[in-house]
């Protein structure tokens, strides 16, 4: 019997000390079965792969020559020839870039680069274009850039930024962010992501970048959740803390009360709801094609926050 105690001891000792912390760096995380089942394709890029899970499916390796053209084009703009520096740079974050990930990467080391740098400057020259339409022009890439060209390309791709499992780590983008950007131009990162994001979704619900602290965000998902939930906590702090939180009752039986609904023609959020002598005001609510899958993959992410407030 102690023999075999012995033994046994022995083996689950070994076990637990091959068992590693728990993995608090995880941000990118896979969306769970269970959440998934409901709409799958919610989940799943339509066009850009973005960080390690997608990458190389062949349906989206359209874009990747996409990523190289911007590439090229930054490089030619800030009179550099060669990415090398860069990849320096993003060796040394390597190892903290793969522990962000639930699931472990397969792609090598030299792929996994080549992910960041392409992806992360992909993301920077998407946002700076948006907001600068003159790079375009100064470029002569007004009428070759398939994403300024169409409306639908760029819901697209605004969708398939903001899937949970289709995400980069943020310190990387800001790492290739202030590399490039000259500190004359008074850039900011978050400032530039979502203004760009802003037109997913519905209605005026992003915060002020400056409310948000750029080390502390995990991935553009977590910029846009945090930017959400800062408009929230306006709206709560207006409130009694001990107050008691109901199920808001269906328009049909607000109307039914006697109460008058009404698009608001001004307001910050879309929580900015207001209530006075029988009249509601609301923000207006636009749904498009990507509006379920935003919100499910905002409720997907909120499943790996424990410290969220539900």
């Amino acid at each position: 019997m102690s023999e075999r105690a012995d033994h046994i001891s022995l083996m689950i000792d070994e076990q637990l000390a091959c068992i590693s912390p728990t993995p608090s760096d995880h941000c990118i995380f896979r969306v769970y079965d269970e959440i998934r089942v409901e709409n799958e394709k919610a989940y799943e890029p339509l066009k850009l792969a973005i960080g390690p899970y997608y990458h190389g499916k062949d349906k989206l390796l359209d874009m990747q020559e996409h990523k190289m053209r911007y590439l090229q084009l930054l490089l030619k703009r800030i009179n550099e020839t060669s990415v090398d520096k860069y990849i320096v740079a993003l060796g040394d974050m390597e190892e903290r870039a793969r522990k962000c990930c639930s699931e472990p990467s397969v792609l090598d080391e030299y792929e996994f680069l080549k992910m960041m740098l392409l992806d992360g400057f992909f993301m920077i020259e998407l946002f700076r274009r948006h907001e600068n339409p003159c790079l375009q022009l100064i470029e002569n890439q007004n009428d070759n850039d398939p994403i300024f060209q169409s409306h639908q390309f760029r819901v697209n791709i605004r969708r398939d930024l903001l899937l949970l499992e289709n995400q980069l780590p943020f310190f990387i983008v800001v790492k290739l962010f202030n590399m490039t950007t000259d500190t004359d131009t008074h850039e900011d990162i978050r400032y530039l992501a979502l203004s760009f994001m802003e037109y997913v979704l519905p209605g005026p619900s992003l915060s002020k970048p400056s409310e948000i602290e750029v080390d502390d965000v995990k991935h553009l998902l977590h910029l846009v959740h945090n930017s959400m939930c800062a408009s929230f906590a306006k709206v709560v702090s207006y409130g009694n803390e001990n107050d008691e939180w109901e199920f808001i009752s269906s328009v049909t039986q607000l109307q039914e009360a006697g109460i008058e609904l009404k698009a608001a023609k001004e307001c910050n959020s879309l929580y900015d709801i207001k209530f006075n002598d029988g009249l509601t005001e609301i923000p207006p609510f636009s749904i498009g094609d990507e509006t379920e899958s935003v919100f499910r993959n905002l409720i997907a992410y909120e499943q790996f926050l424990p410290d969220i407030h539900r």
